[in-house]
């Protein structure tokens, strides 16, 4: 755990409510080395970003929440957080390169 609590980027921390408050999502990202392969980064030391999701349903009901990483992306930025069908939801996320940017989408099950 202190691998990642030393990791996570407070500014970069997003909270979404979906589903009319029924999930709450939080995603952290945190520089991870651990996620980053050997001379990754040609010349210099750097790190790969990831993301943890964290999702709660309505309330303090810690038991039923769920917890998702998904790991190793370039200049990260989160696009979207949107509601499919409750309780799933997806993720886009625009990542690399400032010249050969990409977009991956990611779907998650909530609680219910």
């Amino acid at each position: 755990m202190n691998y990642l609590f030393a990791r996570i980027a407070p500014k970069l921390t997003i909270n979404k409510e979906l589903y009319k408050e029924s999930l709450y999502i939080t995603i952290y990202q945190l520089s991870d080395s651990k996620a980053t392969p050997e001379n990754f980064f040609d010349g210099y030391d750097g790190t790969l970003a990831s993301f943890i999701v964290s999702i709660i349903p309505d309330g303090d009901y810690y038991t039923r929440s769920k917890l998702y990483k998904i790991e190793g992306f370039l200049n990260p930025k989160i696009l979207e957080v949107k509601e499919t069908q409750y309780p799933n939801f997806s993720i886009k996320v625009e990542y690399g390169k400032d010249n050969k940017r990409k977009v991956k989408s990611f779907e998650f099950t909530g609680v219910k």
